[in-house]
């Protein structure tokens, strides 16, 4: 199922959360996970349930950091299949990449890159999308992803492992002395994913388990039974969008052509995924527009040409018909009255936009 996720994620949990005093039964059975799901950790469950889950016990432990402190407690072994092909590879990074290749079958909610320009760090990257579900309201379970990821690489760099800087994708939520406790470099919030960037040492570092022919013949097992589904064209369009809408035009024709297509034949393929262009560009903006107006003191004129509008009046149109407010009032909202559509900020811009 698209956003389902192996129950080998929460690995350690009912461990993790009796030592904290809570009672995971009660949680689970809250979240309509049954606690049998455990047997096999190559169950599935729906990965709403799991951020359900990780908000839940935060906050009846009153742990805010809970899903950092759960991450700390995992390994390599959630990824079940995938931690054997990984823990062989030659490097670090060559367990990377194969973590890049094989995530999708932990959950196919998940997409892991890497970014090597040659310089002396990489990027590691991994996206959570759920398309109900926005970064501003799983940060728990992105939490435990920045700590499990450290925690991985780590036990397969050994001495050779340190980060230079981690970007985490939702605002901070609790005094970010907590968040220092467990990372040992540069934070960065607000992210449109989480990354961690890798010294060129530790990326290039053996792995202690490390042997060709297991790693082979696990990656050919993996391969065979579980072979990547086509990544969805509405996904694919939604993500250029997002990356480019503050630097492009982003029109039809422009997105069209950066895949190769012609506008007609784009819009064709997303109607049979009962999707269409201008949608996905709307939501989009209006993800976009939230981030602005709640979280900068960036001009109203100033948002509407980040968003590729071609005046503030057509910004005050679109917030009446999402919001039915004003960008003044929606600025003005409480944080608790503020639309959920308010992550994913352009790093570029979000820097410059309040000096």
């Amino acid at each position: 199922m698209k956003n389902s996720v192996r129950i080998g994620g929460l690995n350690g949990y009912i461990e993790v959360v009796t030592q904290l005093g809570g009672e995971p039964g009660r949680f689970l059975n809250e979240c309509d996970i049954p606690m049998e799901a455990f047997e096999d950790e190559d169950n599935t469950i729906q990965y709403h349930q799991l951020v359900k889950l990780l908000e839940l016990t935060a906050q009846e432990l009153k742990k805010p950091d809970f899903g950092l402190y759960f991450g700390t407690q995992q390994k390599a072994n959630i990824f079940g299949p995938i931690s054997i092909a990984m823990q062989t590879a030659e490097t670090v990074g060559d367990a990377m990449k194969c973590a890049a290749r094989f995530l999708h079958i932990q959950s196919p909610a998940l997409n892991y890159y890497v970014e090597d320009n040659g310089s002396d760090f990489v990027r590691a990257i991994i996206d959570v999308s759920i398309p109900e579900l926005t970064h501003r309201e799983m940060p728990q379970n992105l939490d435990r992803g920045a700590t499990v990821g450290q925690e991985i690489w780590k036990q397969l760099a050994g001495d050779k492992f340190k980060v230079l800087k981690v970007e985490i994708p939702h605002e901070i939520n609790f005094p970010r002395s907590l968040y220092e406790n467990y990372f040992d470099a540069e934070l960065e919030f607000n992210s449109q994913s989480i990354v961690w960037h890798i010294p060129r040492e530790t990326y290039e570092a053996p792995v202690p388990l490390r042997c060709k022919t297991l790693h082979k013949f696990a990656s050919s097992y993996l391969e065979d039974q579980f072979p990547k589904k086509n990544e969805r064209l509405t996904v694919r369009v939604e993500r250029t969008i997002r990356k480019h809408l503050e630097t492009e035009d982003c029109s039809r024709e422009w997105v069209s052509e950066a895949f190769n297509l012609h506008p007609k034949s784009l819009q064709r393929m997303l109607t049979k995924e009962n999707s269409n262009f201008d949608a996905i560009k709307d939501r989009v903006r209006r993800e976009r527009v939230t981030y602005y107006l709640c979280n900068t003191n960036a001009s109203f004129s100033r948002i509407a040409d980040l968003v590729g509008y071609s005046s503030q009046a057509t910004l005050s149109r679109s917030c009446q018909r999402w919001f039915s407010k004003s960008p003044r009032e929606v600025r003005g909202l409480s944080k608790s009255d503020r639309p959920i559509y308010e992550q994913n900020p352009s790093h570029t811009e979000i820097r410059n936009l309040d000096t």
